[in-house]
């Protein structure tokens, strides 16, 4: 690489943008990654007094998921697509070609709660 090289690739606009951008979607992806944490405990607890995980937050854990992974793929160069604000919030259904089922001995019929 040359001198000149060095000092374009330095000085180009754009660089510097999506580094402005990746400092921003980093501290997102925090946060995000933070409600992630909440929600697992949440799940948690509720299967620790009720016998089973809260299913209207399927969704949302499904969609928190895809949204820390649309981050990432954009943190690490394999996206230029920027995720959730400058784009659309992700569907739970966005990706199907990954399904997420609990494992066997979490299946619904061993979801009761002995009295």
């Amino acid at each position: 690489m040359t001198k000149e090289q060095l000092k374009k690739n330095l000085t180009l606009g754009s660089t510097w943008l999506r580094g402005f951008f990746m400092l921003l979607y980093t501290m997102i992806g925090m946060i995000a990654l933070f409600i992630g944490v909440v929600v697992i405990f949440f799940q948690f607890g509720s299967v620790l007094l009720t016998g089973k995980p809260n299913e209207p937050l399927f969704p949302f854990g499904k969609s928190l998921s895809i949204y820390v992974s649309q981050i990432l793929l954009y943190l690490t160069y394999n996206t230029e697509q920027k995720p959730f604000p400058l784009s659309h919030w992700p569907a739970e259904t966005e990706y199907n070609h990954f399904t997420v089922s609990p494992p066997p001995e979490m299946n619904s019929t061993s979801f009761h709660r002995e009295e």
